[in-house]
């Protein structure tokens, strides 16, 4: 039996994501592109 689940239940499965982790060891930063700065984006810096 196949049995589609939606992302957050193959989220539960797998153990989250890397972004998640990411996000919530630095809560101060911020994403360009797909760049993460984890203290916030650089002075003079825009997305």
């Amino acid at each position: 039996m196949i049995v589609d689940l939606k992302i957050e239940e193959a989220l539960l499965v797998v153990g989250g994501s890397i972004i998640d982790e990411i996000e919530e060891r630095f809560p101060g930063g911020e994403w360009c592109g797909h760049s993460f700065f984890p203290n916030g984006l650089p002075r003079g810096w825009e997305c």
